[in-house]
């Protein structure tokens, strides 16, 4: 065989290769694989329970124009609140920068979020029937007088475990843990909740274990949810798609009780950089939120101890961790990927 034939040869084995590859990937489906999107987590920092300055933290929203964040702490000697609720401010870097008292409470503190589009603290009760909405003032203060509640019934949302905010639309997603479901509701053109329109999402298909805390990265505009049987952060499109299983690190974070995306507390990065920020008050947050700083300290390592005999995971709560996540890998076949679904942010 002459040079000229063994190259065509060649050239023709190639070229039957490379449109088999080629109708292998325009006939094929979009395909998300399941291990490409495992990613990871980084714990950034951990804010101490001294400087917070409660412990078992409870709920966790951020306001943009202040650059705080706003968290529920319980009744105690160091904050007397006279059977009011208090709303701890915090700086970007997480110290304590003051707090206020509303004469309201909700049932579960994982339902808080800020609305930076109508500047409001908006905190839905555990049955989901009332949404308490407090104004934010221009000086970055809540502004008392505003307080106000809605009457929410109609939308029938059952056990609430998280709500989150599209920040330009102001649209509100609420997470319905019970029905596996995720809750749009778009207020009305002046922010009135009250005759908004409501619609649904079934994430049911999602696979998720007992969800807990919503978040919106503002970034992306997609969802993001604990899976706290199976220690998963998922990630999701606004229509409940998985993006992305994030495996939670390897120490046990607890049950969250508030979690939202705010810009990095390091000077040095982006300003555009955005972590995930999550409140965790322990799986008995509830039954200790009178402690002070130092019992809850002595206490948890009491816990740690007990843990640590028995082969378990370290813990981590009574604190505010800020989490950095990695894009996540995907393998996509087709023309189109699930992350290209219609976002609003």
């Amino acid at each position: 065989m002459t040079r000229i034939s063994e190259h065509k040869v060649l050239y023709t084995a190639l070229l039957t290769l490379a449109l088999i590859i080629a109708d292998f990937v325009v006939t094929s489906d979009v395909v998300l694989v399941a291990q490409d999107v495992n990613t990871s987590i980084r714990l950034i920092r951990e804010l101490d329970s001294e400087d917070v300055g409660v412990a078992d933290p409870l709920g966790l929203a951020y306001s943009p124009g202040a650059n705080v964040f706003y968290m529920l702490a319980p009744p105690s000697a160091h904050l007397p609140s006279a059977g009011n609720e208090t709303i701890i401010r915090l700086t970007s870097l997480g110290k304590h920068a003051g707090s206020v008292q509303i004469p309201a409470m909700p049932e579960d503190p994982i339902n808080m979020v800020f609305d930076s589009r109508f500047n409001r603290l908006l905190l839905l009760n555990g049955s989901g029937d009332t949404l308490i909405e407090v104004k934010e003032n221009p000086d970055g203060e809540l502004d008392l007088e505003s307080v106000r509640r809605h009457d929410v019934g109609r939308f029938s949302l059952g056990s609430t475990r998280g709500i989150a905010i599209a920040p330009t639309s102001g649209h509100v997603f609420i997470l319905d843990g019970v029905a596996a479901r995720l809750v749009r509701v778009v207020p009305a053109p002046d922010g009135s909740i009250s005759q908004a329109e409501m619609s649904e999402v079934d994430l049911s298909a999602a696979g998720l274990d007992d969800p807990a805390g919503l978040a919106l990265d503002p970034a992306t505009g997609h969802l993001h949810v604990m899976s706290v049987g199976d220690r998963q952060l998922y990630e999701l499109t606004q229509m409940g798609q998985v993006v992305a299983a994030r495996a939670l690190p390897d120490y046990e974070l607890g049950r969250p009780t508030g979690m939202v995306f705010a810009p990095s507390a390091d000077t040095t990065d982006d300003p555009a950089q955005m972590h995930l920020y999550v409140a965790l008050g322990g799986p008995n947050a509830e039954e200790g939120r009178g402690r002070t700083a130092l019992e809850h300290n002595l206490l948890s390592n009491m816990q740690d101890a007990a843990d640590s005999a028995e082969g378990g995971l370290p813990r981590r709560t009574g604190t505010v961790v800020e989490l950095a996540l990695e894009d996540p890998v995907q393998t996509i076949r087709g023309s189109a990927t699930l992350a290209s679904a219609q976002l609003i942010k």
